[in-house]
C-alpha cells in the first residue's frame, strides 16, 4: 500500500511539472516576456528629487497589456520616489502586436561616477521588456561662495570705517 501511494504522488507531481512546461511553451498561450516587442516608449528619467536625496534602489512592477499597450501596472516593490516614475514610464510603453498578457519589469535607478556641479542626463542601459537601468551621476549642490574666490569681509573694505568717536 505504502509503495502504492508513493507511485501516485510521483506520478501527481510528474502531471504538474508536465503542465507547467506546457503552459509556458510558444504557442500555448500568453507570450513570454523576452518574445515583446517595445516599439514606442518615452525616455526613462531619475526623479530629480530622488537624486537630490539621493535615493537608489530597484523598482519591480507588474505589467499588463491588452496586445498593443500598457493596461495596468500594480507595483511589487520599490521606494515610492522611484515607482512613480517608473510606472509613468511604462504607461507609454507602446508593442508590437501580441496576446494580452503580463510580466514584471525591473527598473534599476543607481549612481555613479564623481559627484558634479552640473546636470548631467542619466545613461540608461535597455533590457526590454524586462530591464530598464537608469544610472546618474551624483548631482552636487553647488555654493557660489565656495566656487567663485573668496573676498574679504565687508568691514574690512576701505570704504568702511569704524569710529569709536562719539559725535
Amino acid at each position: 500500500m505504502r509503495r502504492v501511494s508513493t507511485i501516485a504522488i510521483l506520478v501527481v507531481l510528474f502531471l504538474a511539472v508536465a503542465a507547467g512546461q506546457s503552459a509556458s511553451a510558444p504557442g500555448s498561450g500568453s507570450p513570454r516576456p523576452a518574445d515583446l516587442k517595445v516599439i514606442h516608449m518615452d525616455d526613462p528619467i531619475y526623479p530629480p528629487l530622488a537624486r537630490q536625496a539621493r535615493i537608489s534602489g530597484d523598482v519591480r512592477i507588474r505589467v499588463t497589456t491588452d496586445g498593443l499597450a500598457v493596461t495596468g501596472t500594480s507595483v511589487i516593490e520599490g521606494h515610492a520616489m522611484l515607482k512613480t516614475a517608473a510606472e509613468e514610464n511604462l504607461r507609454s510603453w507602446k508593442f508590437a502586436p501580441h496576446e494580452a498578457t503580463s510580466f514584471v519589469v525591473t527598473f534599476r535607478y543607481k549612481f555613479s561616477g564623481e559627484e558634479k556641479c552640473e546636470f548631467l542626463p542619466p545613461v540608461v542601459t535597455l533590457h526590454l521588456p524586462q530591464e530598464v537601468d537608469i544610472v546618474q551621476a551624483p548631482e552636487w549642490t553647488c555654493d557660489p561662495v565656495s566656487v567663485i574666490t573668496r573676498k574679504k569681509h565687508w568691514w574690512s573694505r576701505p570704504w568702511f570705517h569704524h569710529s569709536t568717536q562719539s559725535l
